[in-house]
């Protein structure tokens, strides 16, 4: 697996003009298992590891944004408004399902969906086909 860098190089063999999936996450292990999904649908991926260089992304073919609230994200609110209000781009935020703290600010930050870490698993290649492949 070799991410997109945030400049939109890359060595990937996905096209690059393909649809775009950015995850905001520090976890190389979720990281490395959406980028293969992404991969496999034929998603250019690019991975950011803080809101400052997520938000400051400028692809034209960016789908989603995938939110992994374990990363300790401050200012969430205002990267949903960045992507989902002013450029049209669906935020999915994930995380344990015992955080629900964390579960429920992603809910009032104004994601368009919440889900716990176990079901972005389970249906991790539909929702990138919904919301990357389809929107």
């Amino acid at each position: 697996m070799i991410p997109l860098s945030l400049d939109g190089s890359s060595p990937s063999p996905v096209d690059p003009n393909a649809s775009a999936v950015l995850l905001l996450t520090r976890d190389l292990m979720i990281e490395s298992r959406i980028a293969g999904a992404a991969a496999a649908a034929g998603l250019r991926f690019l991975s950011a590891p803080d809101p400052g260089r997520a938000m400051s992304v400028d692809t034209p073919r960016l789908r989603l944004v995938m939110v992994d609230l374990q990363t300790g994200i401050t200012g969430l609110a205002a990267v949903v408004q960045q992507f989902q209000t002013s450029r049209q781009i669906p935020v999915v935020a994930f995380g344990s399902h015992v955080a629900t703290a964390l579960l429920d600010e992603a809910r009032s930050a104004g994601c368009h969906e919440v889900l716990p870490r176990s079901r972005l698993h389970a249906g991790l290649d539909e929702l990138l086909r919904h919301y990357a492949l389809e929107c």
